[in-house]
């Protein structure tokens, strides 16, 4: 049985709290159109269950056309709800569904903050030591905030220190306002934390990580997912950052936005020409905690040995390979991870070339932010989905720790380009990925979901830009950390089979002792593309209203032009043999990308229909049936050109075929 989570936020109309869930994944627990249900409400949560009959209590699942599709409508507008839900409006709700049953509660992210809020106001109202934790580096700030903390009588102790060097380390030096105790550890290498952070660790009050930054330029740029994990794992109410004239980084504006997801406000001082950044959670950010920081404080220093015996990363090692080893030996299909599915483009591709090899696989874990996007593969392209799915619609920050996260084997993600894109850039005047405020911390997500599924192999898709960026530079240098090999190659759509010449980064990560089963630069095009774009147009009449003018366009044309700036319209007729790349916003009629000249009047052009730009990237036309036009060209636009990651996955699909076959009787004997 599928079960569904949908993060939302509770709403309000006419004075009254409101929640709105809506899509086919509301199917997946029975609640059809025309579905009736009966409500009850307890402390914290609002619940649903189908019923069988009409009766007085009973409530009727509403329909909704949305891209085209005719979905299932959820809308809760009452006092019944204020008194289950009492909180404030905007705050963060899941929606829970399995099984004829749908629970209505607060995220676990709002009672987390409360928690350090409270526990940190009661130890400081007692005066009891407060627990800190500490990425060890070369700053002063940690000691600069627990030596201020003293001042007020608050002692501070080291819970936790974290030394991420490339050399073993025996001993470490530690501000002397962070004081030693018995319950003190400091551990040198990623497993011990990794360890530590992975099995519910005490909360800490403070949390020193240092330079988000730091680090960045050479092969240790995994530190910062590191940092960002221990502040999820621990969460402190306070976190301090600081750093030496690089506060504007793209990784520090990374850190920030992820803090700010997380709940914190940012508070900044400079100290001693260091910039000092304090996260402070939101329930306490109208204190100015920044006045606490000592200048001058961080002299004083004591010794504190380091741990390095962490065993945690063989461990999870061992597991992912029992986890293949099982998989390619059961007549069930191999688990697979999907995030920023889309219309499940990429999921298709990637399935369709792994069972051409023999290999069978469904989607067990699926993350989508749009519920139109996920009701199009629900719908279109039930086949790749598992009986068991756990299908979450919403923000991936949100996705990440309503449930128990089953181990995957293979896993997907294509992640959003509005940042890296040279027009994305332009049209959000940024000067990097990272600096896009909804997509720039986008990378430490998708590595959170990749370390809970444990991959045996992953393929991360997206512009050629996103190759040169810091979250690329994170992710190579954590996937290294987290035991994988990876390979990175450019696919170009032409090279590759299809009319749209699209162009996308591929890197496939797989663990480090499969390596040599997986060759990304063998890939080879599946199929030849159409020799004219002709060959794959629709007859569309003279008398079609698709045919316009678009003076708008030529008018921007002549002003580029004149401006000596490069952007050009692309005017095709059928006998064009390629065309260039076509977005997700391509039924705005844009100007840089394809229209097709009118045979019957000068002056005129038209789009290309959502099966004719399906056709140009390869994409099987089915996965967009019975969607809006706006809907169809958003999820292509959004897409990778399918025959090329069908071929990527083939060659997966090889190279899986060859680990059973050379690995499952070594295997089977060191299992027994």
């Amino acid at each position: 049985m599928k079960s569904v989570h949908i993060f939302t936020t509770l709403m309000e109309r006419n004075g009254k709290p409101r929640v709105w869930v809506q899509g086919a994944q509301l199917e997946e627990a029975g609640y059809e159109v025309g579905a009736l249900y009966h409500r009850t409400k307890s402390a914290g949560q609002l619940t649903l269950e189908l019923a069988e009959s009409e009766d007085k209590s009973t409530r009727t699942v509403s329909r909704k056309k949305s891209g085209g599709l005719i979905v299932p409508l959820i809308d809760i507008n009452n006092a019944e709800l204020a008194e289950a839900l009492p909180y404030e409006i905007g705050t963060q709700l899941v929606v829970t569904c399995r099984n004829g049953r749908i629970v209505i509660r607060v995220h676990p992210d709002v009672a987390a903050k409360k928690a350090r809020e409270d526990r940190i106001k009661d130890r400081m109202a007692r005066q009891h030591a407060l627990r800190s934790a500490a990425f060890i580096e070369d700053g002063m700030a940690t000691g600069a905030l627990n030596a201020g903390l003293l001042g007020f009588g608050h002692t501070s102790f080291l819970q936790l220190g974290v030394v991420l060097a490339q050399d073993t380390m025996t001993e470490v030096e530690v501000p002397a306002s962070l004081k030693a105790c018995d319950f003190t550890k400091v551990v040198g290498d990623t497993s011990s934390l990794l360890s530590i952070l992975s099995q519910k660790p005490a909360p800490a009050d403070t949390l020193y990580i240092g330079d988000p930054a730091r680090n960045a330029e050479s092969d240790q740029a995994a530190d910062f997912f590191f940092k960002i994990r221990a502040v999820e794992a621990l969460n402190p109410a306070v976190v301090i950052m600081e750093s030496a004239g690089n506060a504007d980084s793209p990784l520090n504006i990374a850190a920030i936005q992820l803090l700010e997801a997380l709940g914190y406000v940012i508070q900044n001082k400079t100290i001693n020409e260091r910039t000092v950044q304090l996260a402070v959670s939101e329930g306490l950010s109208d204190s100015d905690w920044t006045s606490l920081l000592t200048q001058g404080a961080s002299g004083q220093t004591h010794t504190v040995s380091v741990s390095s015996a962490g065993r945690f990363m063989t461990s999870k090692h061992s597991q992912r390979m029992s986890n293949l080893m099982v998989a390619l030996n059961s007549s069930k299909p191999m688990d697979s991870l999907s995030l920023f599915h889309g219309g499940g483009i990429l999921s298709d591709a990637m399935h369709e070339g792994l069972s051409r090899e023999g290999i069978t696989t469904a989607v067990r874990v699926g993350v989508e932010i749009e519920d139109a996007c996920l009701s199009s593969s629900l719908t279109n392209n039930s086949r790749i989905w598992s009986e068991r799915a756990t299908i979450m619609q919403g923000s991936i920050s949100l996705a990440r720790m309503v449930s128990t996260l089953p181990s995957c084997v293979i896993g997907e993600a294509g992640i959003p380009c509005v940042g890296a894109s040279k027009s994305g850039r332009s049209r959000n005047k940024i000067n990097s990925a990272e600096a896009h405020k909804k997509a720039g911390g986008l990378f430490y997500w998708t590595l959170r979901f990749f370390e809970e599924a444990n991959l045996s192999v992953g393929v991360v898709e997206n512009v050629t830009e996103y190759m040169n960026t810091h979250s690329m530079k994170v992710i190579r240098d954590t996937l290294a950390a987290l035991g994988y090999t990876l390979s990175e190659r450019i696919l170009k759509g032409a090279q590759m089979g299809a009319l749209e010449d699209r162009a996308r980064m591929c890197c496939l990560f797989v663990d480090e002792r499969l390596s040599r089963f997986f060759n990304l630069e063998g890939v080879q095009p599946l199929r030849r593309k159409e020799e004219t774009l002709g060959m794959v147009l629709e007859q569309i009449p003279a008398t079609s209203d698709m045919w316009k003018t678009y003076s708008y366009l030529a008018d921007k044309e002549v002003r580029d032009i004149a401006a000596g700036k490069g952007f050009r319209r692309q005017l095709l007729t059928p006998e064009a043999t390629e065309v260039g790349a076509i977005g997700a916003g391509y039924h705005k009629g844009r100007s840089t990308e394809p229209f097709i000249i009118s045979p019957f009047q000068a002056g005129y052009s038209r789009l290309l229909t959502k099966y004719e730009h399906a056709a140009v990237k390869t994409i099987p036309a089915c996965l967009i049936s019975g969607l809006s036009s706006t809907l169809a060209h958003q999820i292509l636009g959004n897409s990778v050109i399918h025959t090329a990651f069908e071929s990527v996955s083939r060659m997966i699909g090889r190279g899986l075929a060859r680990i059973k076959e050379e690995m499952s009787k070594e295997w089977i004997m060191l299992a027994a």
